[in-house]
Formats: structure tokens, sequence, C-alpha cells
């Protein structure tokens, strides 16, 4: 004989229903809620991107002696500042990597909605906005330099363009750097952050 309040969808007997605060393993009483998987996925993209970008700059620095060399009027003697690479830049360069693989992981936990996954945001977050600090530290440091150089040399074909480009990269690398760090600290650690918020039933009104 059918159990009428399981056929209506109820909870058997002896159950009780969950109310919105609680937290499911799986949605036996409704569908759960969208938004890991959509940060998860805009996660994974944004660490393969960042991979990419990693190691393209590895690549260029590879290639920055041979390619200079053709520029006229240049001189390996006086490189211009922000063409140098200082070992500060190196490591900073070194830590894309293991940076691209934390984001990476915490995207595909999140997807998968294991609490690892918010743990991984908030260290990711952290660490993000810390090298970008050290990012930002650098870029300051060259267009100043540079601006010293350009005054220095004024008759050097690479001054002649003046410096205006370096201000340009170093507002982008700010704006890009700290959109995705910001918003996983934020929602991590401010909007979403207590344990199990990823397997919460979705809501009428929410994702």
């Amino acid at each position: 004989m059918s159990d009428p309040m399981h056929d209506q969808g109820m909870p058997p007997a002896g159950l009780t229903p969950p109310t919105d605060a609680q937290v499911l393993d799986e949605a036996e009483f409704g569908e759960l809620v969208l938004w890991p998987k959509v940060i998860g996925i805009i996660s994974i993209v944004w660490a393969s991107l960042g991979l990419l970008c990693v190691l393209g700059s590895g690549v260029m620095v590879l290639a920055l002696p041979s390619m200079m060399a053709k520029v006229p009027g240049y001189d390996p003697t006086n490189p211009p500042p922000s063409m140098v690479m200082g070992p500060l830049k190196m490591v900073l360069l070194a830590a894309g990597v293991p940076m691209a693989g934390l984001l990476l992981f915490a995207g595909i936990s999140t997807v998968a909605r294991k609490e690892v996954g918010r743990l991984a945001h908030l260290a990711y977050g952290g660490s993000a906005l810390f090298m970008l600090a050290i990012q930002i530290y650098i870029g300051a440091t060259d267009l100043m330099k540079m601006d010293a150089w350009i005054r220095d040399n004024p008759t050097n074909p690479i001054a002649k363009n003046g410096n205006a480009g370096g201000y340009i990269g170093l507002v982008i690398t700010v704006t890009l750097g700290i959109i995705w760090p910001l918003f996983s600290l934020v929602w991590f650690g401010v909007v979403k952050n207590k344990p199990g918020a990823m397997k919460q039933l979705k809501a009428s009104s929410t994702v």
C-alpha cells in the first residue's frame, strides 16, 4: 500500500522536514543551491588563464634578450629598468604557478561542493592579494626608475615612446589582480562563511 505522504513528496514518517538553515548531503527534499558550481567554474577558468599568462611570461623572459637586441638603439649595458628581470620579479613569476594550482584546486573542490573548496578560496584570496601588493611595489618602483631613465636617455628610441604604457599596464594589473581574490575573500569569508553552505537547499528567490 502506497504512503500518501511519500506520494506527495513529503518526508517519510519519523523524519523532520529540513528548515532553511539545515544542510543536506543530498538534495532529498529539493534542489541544492547553484552558486558553488558557478563560482567553481569561474575559478577553474581564471586559474587556467592565469597559468597560461605565467607560462607566456616565462617564455617572454627567455626570449627578451634576443628580442631587445633587434631594437634600434638598444644598449644591453643600459637597459630600460622595466625590462630588467630582478630576483624579486623572478620569484613572483615562479609563484604564479602554485597560485594557479591552488585556485584550480579551489574551483574543482567547490564544484564538487567540498568544504575544502571554501578554505582553498580563502587561502588563495589572501595569498593573491599579498602577491598583488608586491607586484604594485615592483611596478611603482619600475615606473619611477623608468621616468628617470627616460630623462637621462632622451635620444634613445625606447625613451621616445614615453612611459604611458607602464602606467596603463600597472592599472590593468591592479584591476585584474584584485577582482577574484577580493571576491573570494568576501564571498567565502563574509557572505557564505558557514560550513555546509554549499549544500544548502535552493530557495525560490536565490541561486
